[in-house]
């Protein structure tokens, strides 16, 4: 059997890590994948609070609420950013809660299109 060289295994698995697990964790998550393909058309370094505000609207379009933000700042803050951070697909500077795309985050929303995001988790 043939091994592959590290680029076949970065186009057949554009989101490869060093947990294979870690790749589908990102993308099984409807905040995560709606964050991955904002971020994506980025231009640059955005707020937390931007990409926060752009989530809540895509989702849950009706209950735009003071306490749905809040409760979104702190998900993103503790659990979808440092994954995300984790996967190189963004730097999040927790100092400035300014979140900058890196090159993979283009890789990860290409490997979006196509598939139906997943239901809220």
């Amino acid at each position: 059997m043939a091994t592959q060289t590290s680029d076949e295994a970065d186009r057949l698995y554009p989101l490869h890590v060093s947990d294979p697990s870690l790749s589908l964790e990102i993308l099984k998550n409807e905040s995560r994948c709606i964050a991955v393909e904002y971020l994506a058309t980025a231009e640059d370094t955005v707020s937390m609070s931007e990409l926060v505000d752009h989530v809540v609207e895509k989702k849950d379009e009706q209950s735009e609420s003071e306490d749905t933000h809040r409760r979104a700042k702190v998900r993103f803050h503790h659990v979808h950013l440092p994954k995300m951070e984790d996967a190189d697909l963004l730097h999040f500077d927790t100092d400035h809660h300014t979140i900058t795309p890196m090159e993979r985050i283009q890789q990860a929303a290409l490997s979006l299109k196509g598939f139906a995001l997943p239901s809220a988790q």
